[in-house]
């Protein structure tokens, strides 16, 4: 009996399960097989990792099947745009999330360009940098922190583990189960330096605004500030 053949047709349908069932007559028939088309490039991707330390798995052919899908995958997409937009019906998730939880940056690079949600969250509030950390697909995390990921999100409470956390809280348990991980803690240290930048946004825009109500306050308007001063002739001191 070859398990090999087993175990890889067993992977193939726990890969597909939960995407294949968002793809219903609803649907437009285009729209069906560009998700049909996702969802085995998705399992080709599982397959190869679970496989990749396997010496008899032709690793090659697995890399060619996995680069012609993505090929066809962004035709689909360059025709039917609305498939940035779908969501599958129960999980919420969307292409970029997916495509985020397996790792595969060459469709996620894709459809940021064609304008997909960066942020778009799942049913339990989780975006596609949440899927990734959790699926230990930094490189992925740090395309999507480079690209502008909402850091400040949190989780909601329809399950319990994930109830109030930000990415940087699933960081930091990924890292409570492997202490010694160094990616783990690359990726915290760039959730960190990502979160300081915010706070320091934050901060300015805070005084800005301070500043210019006190300058309102005290009777100094401060659109005079951003208005050219005349001289007692009526002559712009800027001319």
């Amino acid at each position: 009996m070859n398990y090999t053949k087993i175990k890889t047709a067993a992977l193939l349908l726990l890969a597909s399960a939960s995407y294949l069932s968002a793809t219903t007559t609803t649907l437009p028939t285009s729209t069906q097989e560009s998700v049909a088309l996702i969802n085995q490039l998705f399992s080709l991707i599982v397959i190869n990792e679970s496989l990749i330390k396997n010496p008899q798995c032709d690793q090659q052919s697995f890399k060619n099947k996995i680069s012609t899908l993505t090929n066809q995958i962004k035709d689909k997409i360059n025709s039917d745009g609305n498939i940035i937009k779908y969501a599958n019906p129960k999980s919420k998730k969307t292409i970029l999330i997916n495509a985020a939880f397996y790792g595969n940056k060459d469709i996620i690079e894709f459809l940021l360009e064609k304008g997909a949600d960066i942020n778009a969250i799942d049913i339990w509030r989780r975006t596609a940098l949440m899927n990734a950390i959790q699926e230990r697909q930094y490189d992925t995390a740090k395309l999507l922190l480079n690209r502008g990921a909402d850091i400040t999100i949190e989780a909601n409470g329809r399950y319990k583990p994930f109830d109030g956390k930000t990415a940087l809280d699933l960081a930091n348990e990924m890292l409570i189960y492997n202490p010694n991980d160094e990616a783990t803690k690359e990726i915290i240290r760039l959730l960190k330096t990502a979160r300081m930048y915010l706070y320091i946004k934050r901060a300015f825009w805070f005084l800005v605004a301070v500043f210019l109500l006190a300058l309102t306050v005290w009777g100094y308007p401060y659109h005079y500030i951003l208005e050219p001063r005349t001289d007692a002739k009526g002559i712009s001191a800027a001319e």
